[in-house]
Parts: structure tokens; sequence; C-alpha cells
């Protein structure tokens, strides 16, 4: 088995008004790192969990599924409500985004900005984004052909992972209308298509959402926070939260 150090979570204090920071799919908390910085420098205390699994080997990885990341996001909400937050926002990248708004549907939650969120996820593209996610790891750790191929040789048995992966998105995205507060949802103009078709679906769903709205930056790819409009992303989702 490949020795690999889980990544840390990411805990900036500040004010009196907390951020729940959440990482994409396979992602890191590097995915909205600079979002926490930015906004602890606000006055924002900012909490970034990295969920179980992520940033270790696929042999490792495929022991979790979406429904323990979601225990991971829940666990981290009641953590800052133990601090004696009252006032916890949601900010999420893809995964995260779903995330954020399962949230606001089950808790008490300020304000949501999602970032290339799906709406629906089909068990093919969760498979093959682990894949990517074991290749990309390859790079990253001194390994011998023999462990590349072990590795990989995982992907296939995480077929059930995948399908209990469409179905959270599915659940969630059939309850938007429970939404209520304050949503930003954006969406890269260099990502797939179906993620600017995904940003109009949510806000359409979002019926008791007043302050709603969806906004394309055109040089962002599907990770925006590190895209080269990034800094224009980061002033946004500050402006934003600030309103609040």
């Amino acid at each position: 088995m490949l020795n690999v150090k889980a990544p840390k979570d990411l805990y900036l204090k500040g004010g009196e008004r907390a951020v729940l920071l959440l990482h994409s799919f396979t992602g890191t908390v590097q995915d909205v790192k600079a979002i926490a910085e930015t906004l602890n420098e606000e006055g924002f205390t900012c909490y970034a969990p990295c969920y179980s699994g992520h940033g270790l080997p696929v042999s490792e990885f495929v022991h979790h599924d979406i429904l323990d990341w979601w225990m991971d996001v829940e666990a981290a909400y009641q953590f800052l409500r133990n601090e004696g937050y009252e006032q916890i926002d949601a900010i999420g990248v893809s995964l995260g985004g779903i995330f954020s708004l399962k949230l606001a549907e089950r808790f008490e939650i300020g304000r949501v900005v999602g970032m290339s969120i799906p709406y629906e996820k089909k068990e093919a593209g969760v498979l093959e984004r682990l894949t990517a996610y074991g290749e990309r790891l390859q790079h990253y750790i001194l390994c011998t052909a023999e462990e590349q191929e072990e590795e990989m040789a995982h992907v296939p048995e995480y077929r059930s992972g995948a399908i209990r992966f469409e179905g959270f998105t599915d659940q969630t995205m059939q309850q938007l209308d429970k939404i209520q507060v304050p949503t930003l949802l954006l969406y890269g103009g260099k990502d797939e298509p179906s993620y600017r078709e995904s940003a109009f679906k949510i806000e359409a769903q979002l019926l008791n959402v007043q302050d709603k709205t969806v906004e394309c930056f055109e040089n962002a790819g599907h990770l925006m926070p590190h895209s080269p409009d990034k800094t224009a992303i980061i002033e946004r989702i500050v402006d934003f939260m600030c309103k609040g």
C-alpha cells in the first residue's frame, strides 16, 4: 500500500460570522484556500474541511463515498455551531456546491455561493473523474509501474459509490424549493456547456429565493478559483458575502 499523508483541514479564525468552504470531488482544500484567505482578511472566520479519502491513493479513496463526505460536511457545520458561530454561510465548488445547496435545504445557512455545480452526475462520469484522479496522483507519488496498475485496478470497484453519488445529487436537486436564502451561482465560460445549463436549471428551481443570481466568468474552467479569472471571481464572492 502506498504511504501518503491525508491533507489537513483549513481553519482561519476571524470575526463572528463564519463561512464553510467546500471543495470538489477528488479535490482538496486547495480548491477554496484563496477564497478562504481573502474572506478571512475581510474579517470572516473560514473553515474548509477535507473529505474522507481525498488526497489519498485510489485504494484508500474507494473506501469512502458521498454519504461519508456529507457526514464530514455536517460535522464541519456542527463544529462551527459548537464554536459559537450563529451565522454560517456556505461556499462550494462542484461537489462542494452540491453540498452547499444541501446545507441550505437542511440547516440554517445565511448565504450560498455555488461554483460549477452539476445538476446531475451520472455513474460513468464519477468513475471517469476517479480515473483522472488516480492518474493525476501518480505524478506526485513515487511508485512503481506495478503499484500504479494495482491502484488503478480499484476504480471499477467504485461502481456502487458512483451510483450513490448520482442518487445524492438527484435528491438534492429535487429539494431546491426548500432553500430560502440569497444564492449566487457561478459557472465558467471554458467549462463544459452542461455546467451553464446546470446553473440555470438550479436557479429556475430556487422557487423560494428572492435574491438569486447566475453569472459567467468567461475565462474560467471547472475549478474556477484556479482560473485566469480568479481575482475577479474572489472579488465577486467577497462582495456578495459582505452584503449579508
